[in-house]
Order: structure tokens, then sequence, then C-alpha cells
């Protein structure tokens, strides 16, 4: 297990990601607020964010708010995954339970064990300890296998104690079995949760969209789960995929979005959004 960084080394980290002096003990801005976290910790919401840091548990927390009404949210298929178990049908994906960034496309049987062998030596390695998240490194690592979901649209649901704030909407992945993953311009574009387009952005994001890209009760589904959801604790980014069948999947929490290093523009905007966290 690697030392957590140091409050003076996290400061100047931020100062390089974000281009300005945080005020870490008296936060405002909502990056100062996650750099907060990180020096901090998270007080009596600790065990909750760790819970829900592991992708596995969390479905388990996710699943008791799914329940029969219409326009239904659904979880992603998934089992542990076991080197020498291969799936019956491909492609598939690989991912394991306490790290981000780290998800692998295996896309034929002959790929299986050579892709597990590559995750399994992430064991390891601590994620995020660099740059202060220390929430991963409490979540025992796991392996598991989930459905392969070709083509989406990313919700990120910003949840201040149980409201939406904002809502990002991330330029649609595509995933093509016969080919390495693509991806668009990766535009982001932010909104609030009646619609109404934020005249803000992140630097180099483009904005891609006027308007959401779904039918608006696809969001108004999706942001009451979020709200329900996110009652106990003060600031978690709850995120979505939807299919161009209009399908929704519940995604993942995430609690240090880009670690606390988005450039927001205009940057009084990092200010704003700051004002949800109480």
């Amino acid at each position: 297990m690697r030392i957590q960084p140091t409050k003076r080394e996290l400061i100047e980290l931020f100062i390089r990601k974000t281009g300005y002096q945080p005020n870490v003990d008296n936060p405002v801005t909502f990056n100062e607020k996650l750099l907060h976290r990180k020096v901090y910790g998270a007080g009596t919401e600790k065990s909750l964010i760790v819970m829900l840091t592991d992708k596995l548990k969390a479905r388990l927390y996710v699943e008791q708010y799914l329940d029969e009404r219409p326009h239904p949210i659904l979880l992603i298929p998934c089992a542990p995954a076991m080197r020498d178990r291969r799936p019956r049908k491909y492609p598939v994906v690989l991912k394991p339970n306490n790290k981000s960034g780290q998800t692998k496309i295996v896309r034929n049987a002959r790929d299986w064990r050579p892709t597990y062998d590559r995750i399994m030596r992430l064991k390891a390695h601590d994620y995020g300890w660099q740059k202060g998240e220390w929430n991963y490194a409490e979540v025992e690592f796991e392996i598991f296998v989930e459905m392969f979901i070709p083509q989406f649209t990313e919700f990120h649901l910003y949840c201040f104690s149980g409201e939406v704030g904002m809502v990002l909407v991330v330029d649609p992945y595509e995933h093509l079995p016969d080919r390495p993953t693509s991806r668009g311009p990766n535009g982001m574009s932010l909104f609030r949760p009646n619609g109404a387009l934020f005249m803000a952005g992140i630097e180099d994001r483009p904005v891609t969209h006027s308007s959401f890209p779904v039918p608006r009760y696809i969001v108004d589904r999706m942001v009451g789960i979020a709200e329900e959801m996110t009652r106990q604790l003060s600031f978690v980014r709850v995120d979505f995929l939807v299919t161009p069948e209009h399908k929704i999947y519940f995604s993942e929490f995430t609690f240090f979005p880009a670690s606390g290093h988005y450039r927001w523009h205009p940057r009084e905007f990092d200010a704003y959004l700051g004002g949800f966290w109480k």
C-alpha cells in the first residue's frame, strides 16, 4: 500500500491541473470541495462512499431502487470473471471493480486469457493514490465480466444531498466488434435537470448539444432514481448509459469526477456548481 499524498502535494497538483490556488480549508468552488474531500476524508459518509466505489457492491445497492415503474432503468448483466471459464458469446467487457478507465473489450475467445491476465496485473496497482482518491484503495480487487453495449450516450448526473444540480451529456461512444474502440469528438454539454442548457462547459471540450439528445421522460426517469439513491451523500455523480433504443442502464457512482481537475469555463461556473454542495 502506498502512502497517501500530503496536503501540500495535492494542492500543488490541483494548481497544475486547474490553474488556480485553492482554498482547501474553506472551499467554495466545486473543485475545491473535491480537494477538501481528498484531504480531510468524508466523515460519516466514508463507509457508504467506499461501498459504492466497488462497482459490484454498487449494483446491489442500486437494485433496491429499481422497480416496475414505467420506463425502467436496467442493470448491465455481469458476473465474476474466471481466467479458465470463457464466455459463450463475444464480444464481452472485462473490468476491475476498484479502478476507473480500465475497461477492456474482449472480442473473441482467443483474447480472453491475455485480457484477463492484463487486468489481473493491475491488482497491485493502487488506483487513484497519486491524486488522493482514497476510496479506491479500500475496495478489495475483483475482476468481472459484463454484457457488451455497442453504442450509448453517457449521462452524468451531479447529485447533491439527493438533488440533481446538473446533467452532463457526453457524446456517444461506439464500440465496434471488428475494430478498436472509436469515439466521437468527446463533446460535453451541460444542462439543468429541466433541459435548459448552461452557458458553460469544460475547457477544450466542445459543446455539441443544445438540448437533451433523448426524450425528456428518459432524463426525468434518471433524475428521479438518482435523487432517490443519493440522499445520504453530500455529493456523488451518478452515471447512466442510454442506447439508441432508449434503454437506460445504470453505469457507476463517481466521487471525484476528473479527480476534481476539470477546468470549468467560464471559471465562475466552478463556484456556481460548488454552491449546490452544502
